[in-house]
Formats: C-alpha cells, sequence, structure tokens
C-alpha cells in the first residue's frame, strides 16, 4: 500500500484510498495482452478487491501522454478489466465521491450480469 509515488496526486489519490478502506497496489506489476503480446505493465493504482485499476495521467495536455492514457483504456477494455483515468482537473471538488460512485457503479454492473446468468440457470431447470 505504501509507495514513493511518482507526484502529489498520486500521493493525494492514495491517501484517499487509504481514507476509506480500500486496498490497493501502487505500480503492481500485472500481465496484459498488448498488440499480441504478454507483457508487464505497472498501473498506478490496483484496486485487487475490487477488481479496477486507477490511472493518474498528469500531464494531459501532452500528445504522447493522451495516447498512451488510449492505448491503456482500449488495453484494460479488452481485458475486461474496468479502469479509470483521471487527470488534474478530476482531482477537484468531490472528486473522492465520484471516484467512489464509479467504483460502485462497476459493482453494479457486475451484480447485474450474475443476477442475469443465476436467472438462466433457474430457467433451464
Amino acid at each position: 500500500m505504501e509507495g514513493n509515488y511518482q507526484s502529489r496526486a498520486e500521493t493525494a489519490i492514495a491517501a484517499m484510498l487509504r481514507q476509506y478502506s480500500m486496498s490497493f497496489r501502487y505500480e503492481h506489476p500485472m500481465a496484459v495482452m498488448d498488440r499480441g503480446r504478454l507483457r508487464l505493465w505497472y498501473p498506478d493504482f490496483l484496486l485487487p478487491e475490487q477488481g479496477v485499476i486507477i490511472e493518474y495521467n498528469g500531464l494531459p495536455e501532452k500528445p504522447e501522454c493522451r495516447e498512451r492514457q488510449e492505448h491503456k483504456r482500449l488495453v484494460f477494455a479488452e481485458m475486461g478489466l474496468p479502469a479509470l483515468f483521471l487527470e488534474p482537473p478530476d482531482l477537484h471538488g468531490q472528486y473522492a465521491e465520484r471516484v467512489l460512485n464509479w467504483m460502485e457503479s462497476v459493482q453494479e454492473k457486475r451484480l447485474g450480469k450474475m443476477r442475469q446468468a443465476q436467472n438462466m440457470v433457474r430457467r433451464s431447470f
């Protein structure tokens, strides 16, 4: 959980996650399929209990950072791994509430899929 964060924003994100007792791994290695090859990536925040990733892009105005973020978004989506991408404007106001609401919506979607599967099983008997 503890780490040497790359920026003040990442430090703030980590503090917010700790404040709400959200278990996370900072820049924890994970294998991804990227362009047909198995690669090792280090997402900013991996929340294993929620099965989500939070990435912070501190320089969204740089084209190479924006392209890297979009590529990550596609790869995570292909893996079925929900990822929230935050930028400097996102860390103002009630951002903790927005992050937690996003996590809740991810879990609600998963629960909905599980209920659909259970209903299909019940109908098959």
